[in-house]
């Protein structure tokens, strides 16, 4: 009986271990997910500034790479509210994924107006 016990508090030990690892890598999958979405849209908008404008491509890609310097810093400070000497990485990946999903959305809006211009 006494080996049965310890079987069961040992699983229930496991169970936030197993949630955690789930956690992150749920959030590290939505973080890629979003990054794809993001470089998908981007490069079909920088396709179509490139016939259209070429000054507003280079825009663009400036805007973009301040919003990386942003997004990675923000994220940071996010993953910094654990109060841990590093990132919490879920954390960090949620912000990512958020970020970047927003980020993806505007840039969409931005394609479909060109489209018109």
């Amino acid at each position: 009986m006494l080996s049965r016990v310890m079987l069961v508090s040992a699983c229930m030990l496991m169970l936030p271990l197993t949630a955690l690892a789930d956690d992150k890598a749920a959030a590290a999958k939505a973080a890629q997910k979003a990054d794809r979405e993001l470089n998908l849209v981007y490069q079909q908008l920088i396709t179509r500034l490139e016939n259209l404008d070429p000054g507003r491509k280079k825009a663009l890609v400036d805007a973009e790479s301040a919003w990386i310097k942003f997004r990675d810093l923000e994220c940071t400070f996010q993953g910094s509210a654990t109060g841990g000497p590093a990132p919490d990485r879920v954390l960090y990946d949620r912000c990512l994924a958020t970020l970047t999903t927003e980020r993806a959305r505007e840039l969409r809006e931005t394609l479909a107006k060109t489209a018109g211009d």
